[in-house]
């Protein structure tokens, strides 16, 4: 038992490992088993089997890859549309983000530059509320003034006092109110400083009128029909006087006939350099005091009256 288990008894059988042949061989005698017919007939049939088998696999993988080929042939054509396409949305959101690059910047342009009227429409709206609340307390204030009449010569002057320290910054005043006769036209006077950007920043003196609402205007010719002049009142007594005439057709909005307390103002910016009033030596200031005359053409004279 113990020479059997050992693998040297002369006995032991061995199933023969080829599928075709399992034939029970005594191991020493395997190897002449190996050359036998029976042994040589049962290997040549595994290979035979084997070999069509291997056909057989040879042919499914070929079939396959024909199956394959012709699916990318067939996706051929759609990947290569695939691709154009991708190249033509590539270009597309290209030009897309320029365009909406360029449309946002312009949309905060455009609201930087409507933030900035905003502002200036605010200040505007301001200035102009100052405007008409001094305007308003000249007015009311003039209501408890005896109201000037135009003299013989169809005029009527204005003292306004100026400080050497005013005349150096922005200043704005109002006239009491005048009128043409006791049931004529009623009108006011302002005269301010201006700067003038667009002329190096030099600064004007500024000679403004406005038709006030009157009492008797449904008996009056509208719009106001006569030339006025304004002039800077020489106090040297050589009658070096600075003039400016506001013609009547010119001016129609800011003469006809008053809607509300008063109409627009309407005058001469850059009346005359602020200069003629600091300089010294000057004859429009003495005493801190110039002198605003108005006189209207009735008789259409072309001129103020000499003196």
């Amino acid at each position: 038992m113990e020479e059997h288990a050992e693998e040297i008894c002369e006995y032991r059988c061995v199933q023969c490992k080829l599928p075709s042949c399992n034939e029970l061989v005594k191991w020493r005698e395997l190897a002449i088993h190996n050359l036998s017919n029976q042994h040589q007939i049962g290997l040549l049939q595994f290979i035979v089997q084997y070999s069509r088998q291997g056909d057989q696999r040879s042919h499914n993988v070929d079939e396959e890859l024909r199956n394959i080929l012709q699916n990318i042939a067939n996706l051929s054509p759609t990947a290569e549309k695939v691709t154009s396409d991708c190249a033509r949305l590539r270009v597309e959101y290209n030009e897309a983000k320029v365009t909406g690059e360029r449309i946002i910047s312009q949309i905060n342009e455009t609201a930087k530059k409507t933030n900035e009227c905003a502002e200036k429409i605010i200040q505007y709206e301001q200035s102009q509320n100052a405007t008409f609340k001094d305007l308003n307390d000249v007015i009311n204030a003039s209501k408890f003034i005896t109201t000037k009449l135009l003299d013989i010569n169809s005029t009527v002057i204005f003292p306004f006092h100026l400080d050497q320290t005013d005349i150096n910054s922005l200043f704005s005043m109002y006239s009491t109110l005048f009128k043409t006769t006791q049931v004529g036209y009623s009108f006011i006077l302002r005269v301010r400083s201006t700067t003038d950007s667009t002329d190096q920043n030099q600064q004007y003196l500024s000679v403004f009128i406005s038709l006030v609402r009157g009492e008797f205007d449904q008996l009056l010719v509208f719009p106001f029909p006569y030339t006025i002049f304004l002039y800077l009142c020489d106090q040297s007594g050589q009658g070096k006087h600075i003039i400016s005439a506001i013609k009547s057709d010119l001016n129609e909005s800011a003469l006809s006939r008053p809607s509300s307390e008063r109409n627009d103002e309407t005058g001469v910016v850059n009346f005359c350099p602020l200069s003629y009033l600091n300089e010294t030596g000057n004859t429009y200031l003495k005493d801190n005091v110039f002198f605003i005359g108005v006189f209207i053409d009735f008789l259409n004279t072309g001129s103020i009256p000499v003196g």
